[in-house]
C-alpha cells in the first residue's frame, strides 16, 4: 500500500519496469510455447495489476470511480467500462 508521494514514485518506477518486461516478453511470444508464455507472463501481469490498483487507490481514482458510479463497493479494475 502506498502512503506517500515518495512511495508513489517508487511504485510507478516498479510498474514501468514490469511493463517493459511484459513488452519484451510479448515480443517473444511467437517464438515460445503457449504454456511457457502463460507461465512467464502471469506473475508479471498479476504484479502490474496489483501496482496499478495501489496507484489508483492512492491518487483517488478508485474513490472517484465509486462516486461516479454510485456504488461504494465497486472496483474500477473489474468494471466492464475499465476494459
Amino acid at each position: 500500500m502506498i502512503h506517500s508521494d515518495v512511495q508513489l514514485d517508487s511504485t510507478r518506477l516498479a510498474l514501468a519496469k514490469l511493463e517493459t518486461a511484459m513488452a519484451d516478453l510479448h515480443k517473444q511470444k511467437g517464438k515460445m510455447h503457449p504454456d511457457r508464455y502463460r507461465m512467464q507472463s502471469e506473475p508479471i501481469i498479476d504484479e502490474i495489476q496489483r501496482l496499478r490498483g495501489e496507484i489508483d487507490e492512492y491518487v483517488g481514482v478508485t474513490e472517484a470511480f465509486r462516486d461516479l458510479n454510485g456504488n461504494p463497493h465497486s472496483d474500477p479494475a473489474t468494471s466492464p467500462t475499465a476494459r
